[in-house]
């Protein structure tokens, strides 16, 4: 363990001390409360040591991944891509995150941020994310001739808000009660990409895979104009699906989106 430095002691002390002039700033004290605070020297002392252990613990990932601090944020998201992608193949940056304000708008509406590289958003990038992810083990991630016909409507990346529910959303509903759906959220069909990166998120996070056992429709990728349905099972595999029609329905399918 590396021992602290000089200037941290020194940044230490002085905003202990800060603390101290604001607490008698705000407590507005007077003199027999401040002298009962001094004969309660000792206790005070213990809090001052609790909150200082609670506050320096590092953070789990869980707490990184979901806080509403932009720092803690964009930290996960460096480490998480950073495991993933081990060898530096992709030569990912992740940029400044959103702000405290985004974080929490988002949050209120049950969504929260992912990154996702533009490198990796593209459809022809879908072979590399299913190198990224081997146990997947789908046709769609493949790189084979039938994943090539897979369409994007728009190539999603950056921070992009998902909603965060492990269970599936949105179920029982058809293509275009989806659109509707999503257009009232100002809210877009998630990609197979997003979706994808979002799965691996939830193991990382949530310990298990998303929409299980049900499917959900990828408004946002599409395989011969039909829209791709997918869901993870619990061992990592990704089922993609690409025959069922837009008026299709049932409990069991539902649907992702995302805010950019």
């Amino acid at each position: 363990m590396a021992s602290i430095t000089s200037k941290q002691r020194k940044q230490f002390k002085r905003f202990v001390e800060d603390g101290a002039d604001r607490a008698l700033e705000e407590i507005n004290l007077d003199k027999d409360g401040l002298q009962n605070l001094i004969e309660n020297g000792g206790a005070f002392q213990d809090d001052l040591i609790v909150s200082a252990r609670k506050l320096s613990a590092p953070k789990s990932l869980k707490d990184l991944a979901l806080s509403l601090n932009p720092t803690d944020l964009c930290r996960f998201w460096v480490q998480l891509w950073q495991k993933w992608d081990s060898k530096g193949i992709h030569n990912i940056v992740v940029p400044d995150p959103p702000t405290m304000e985004q974080i929490q708008a988002e949050n209120d509406r049950g969504r929260g941020f992912i990154y996702l590289p533009p490198q990796l958003a593209t459809v022809t990038a879908l072979a590399e994310l299913g190198k990224l992810f081997p146990k997947m083990q789908s046709w769609s991630v493949s790189g084979g001739n039938d994943a090539k016909k897979i369409k994007n409507a728009k190539d999603l990346s950056s921070w992009l808000a998902v909603e965060m529910a492990v269970n599936m959303p949105n179920p029982n509903t058809t293509e275009t009660e989806l659109r509707n759906i999503f257009s009232q959220q100002n809210a877009e069909g998630e990609t197979l990409n997003t979706y994808i990166v979002f799965g691996q998120f939830c193991k990382e996070v949530f310990g298990q895979y998303p929409d299980i056992p049900g499917y959900v429709r990828l408004l946002g990728s599409s395989y011969d104009g039909n829209v791709l349905h997918a869901r993870f099972c619990g061992y990592g595999d990704l089922f993609v699906r690409r025959g069922w029609g837009p008026d299709s329905r049932g409990s069991t399918v539902g649907g992702r989106s995302v805010a950019v």
